[in-house]
């Protein structure tokens, strides 16, 4: 009986660990299977790029928001818009009538398909005309720490400043844009928007600079952005599709 208790004892052993291993492999053939499907899906013209990138010369948003695709837009925008009138008051630009800086908006947003999401750093650096010269600004880290941004079906609006050292301008028209992704972590964007807007333009004395129109770069370019190495950039860009002019008086 000894015996039979042993032989059964070591069978329930075999077992357990056959259907551990078992389990495992299947786990391990599934996480692998997923992998191979993300390994590659760039659409875009240019991938494992090396970037012209100035480290000292990287700006970042001064202010960022992320809403899910279950918020309807009219609310988005308002609460979005909310933020920006927050933010500008609290650091406005110079009191002047022509401006050497001005407030610039950059939205995404992220697709639902099953590998449209990135954790992946995303840089975007925008030409735009004025007055004076026609400019190609450094680039944007729109990676932001510690926040879950170009998620499924999500909309990420950026506000950022703009500035020529220096210089007055009498005008500003937005150009083209150009975004990068680096890394193999794939991402899709559905919809992306540059704009700037007299209401984002507010003096040290939290007036409104005297302005008037608008600018937009507005396209759904529904490409995959992806690289089959961590250090290399895909990149998409927008071409010359700007339109429209914010006027300083």
């Amino acid at each position: 009986m000894k015996n039979f208790r042993n032989l059964w004892m070591c069978a329930s052993i075999a077992i357990g660990v056959f259907l551990i291993i078992s389990c495992e492999k299947t786990e391990v053939s599934t996480e692998t299977l997923e992998i191979q499907k993300e390994e590659f899906m760039n659409t875009t013209e240019y991938s494992d790029q090396p970037l012209d990138i100035d480290e000292e010369e990287i700006q970042e948003p001064v202010l960022h928001m992320s809403f899910d695709s279950t918020m309807d837009e009219e609310t988005k925008a308002l609460e979005w818009e909310k933020a920006v009138q927050e933010y500008i008051r609290k650091n406005p630009i110079s009191n002047k009538t022509s401006s050497s800086d001005f407030f610039y908006g950059v939205t995404t947003v992220t697709g639902t398909g099953t590998h449209d999401k990135t954790n992946g750093k995303v840089m975007v650096s925008i030409r735009y005309n004025t007055d004076t010269q026609f400019v190609t600004s450094s680039y944007v880290n729109l990676d932001i720490p510690n926040v879950n941004d170009r998620q499924y079906g999500s909309e990420d609006f950026y506000l950022i400043r703009g500035s020529i050292p220096g210089q007055l301008i009498s005008y500003v028209e937005l150009s083209s844009a150009k975004f990068a992704l680096q890394g193999k972590d794939g991402w899709v964007p559905k919809q992306l928007t540059v704009s700037v807007y007299p209401s984002w333009q507010i003096d040290q004395l939290g007036r409104f600079i005297p302005s008037a129109g608008y600018s937009l770069i507005s396209e759904a370019p529904n490409v995959q952005l992806d690289n089959q190495t961590s250090s290399g950039w895909a990149y998409h860009s927008t071409g010359n599709i700007g339109s429209g002019r914010l006027t300083f008086f």
